[in-house]
């Protein structure tokens, strides 16, 4: 039997790909955060004990504890607090890189970029044919001396088969879950209305970089349109690797 913290110690162990990540799953493992998290409850019940029994006295009373002492120790409390949410956070970073997904409609060059963005090799199939990528494509990615991991989804459509309602279940969940999303636009396209739809459907709160992809081909605009250009966004064709820098 143990509590949640360290259940959440055994997942990450198991799922460790580098020592950073392991570091911190042990340390969930040890209890690091379950004993600061018990030490603060304990504290929490003993000032609400003298909080309540404070109620049935008066201030002349000898039992009667002062406000200012009960402020003294709440602010002892809201200092251990900050420390273990500062525990967690560092230990949150140092669990594994941050996760860039790669989001858009099928077709819009997000495998293209998948693939330049790595090493070159073709790891996720590019092609015309939409619905090419179903499963969740992963992989290290090292812009200077930046660690991150970048994944590559199904693009956002209805599916009507059971194999894609699942693609797009898994890629729900990974861009909502993702700490920066690279949305993938197809340069070519000229149906505003329904890139503001799509604009609309990705997560809240995600920050993201807009990509005006495949400015290698026919029919390109070079930049996005007027109602785009208040987004972070660079331009660029993965083919011939112009604004791919």
């Amino acid at each position: 039997r143990i509590d949640l913290s360290r259940a959440e110690g055994v997942l990450s162990m198991i799922e460790a790909r580098s020592m950073a990540a392991h570091r911190s799953a042990v340390a969930l493992l040890v209890g690091g955060l379950d004993e600061r998290i018990g030490r603060l409850r304990d504290s929490l019940d003993d000032l609400r004990a003298l909080c309540e029994s404070s109620l049935d006295f008066d201030a002349d009373d000898t039992i009667d504890i002062p406000a200012e002492e009960i402020q003294v120790s709440l602010d002892g409390l809201e200092v251990a607090l900050a420390e273990a949410c500062s525990w967690e956070a560092a230990r949150g970073l140092e669990a594994g890189a941050p996760r860039v997904v790669l989001v858009g409609a099928p077709n819009a060059g997000k495998s293209a970029l998948f693939n330049a963005l790595g090493s070159g090799d073709q790891v996720a199939i590019v092609s015309d044919h939409p619905g090419t990528t179903r499963d969740r494509l992963v992989r290290g990615w090292r812009p200077g001396a930046a660690e991150l991991e970048l994944a590559d989804i199904a693009g956002v459509e209805v599916g009507s088969s059971e194999p894609d309602r699942k693609a797009q279940h898994v890629g729900g969940a990974a861009r909502a879950s993702a700490d920066h999303l690279l949305w993938v636009v197809d340069s070519r396209r000229r149906d505003d209305d329904e890139l503001e739809v799509e604009r609309s459907r990705l997560p809240l709160g995600v920050s993201r970089t807009l990509v005006w992809a495949q400015l290698d081909r026919g029919e390109a605009r070079l930049v996005p349109p007027a109602f785009l250009q208040g987004e972070d966004w660079v331009a660029l064709s993965s083919l011939s690797g112009k604004g791919l820098g």
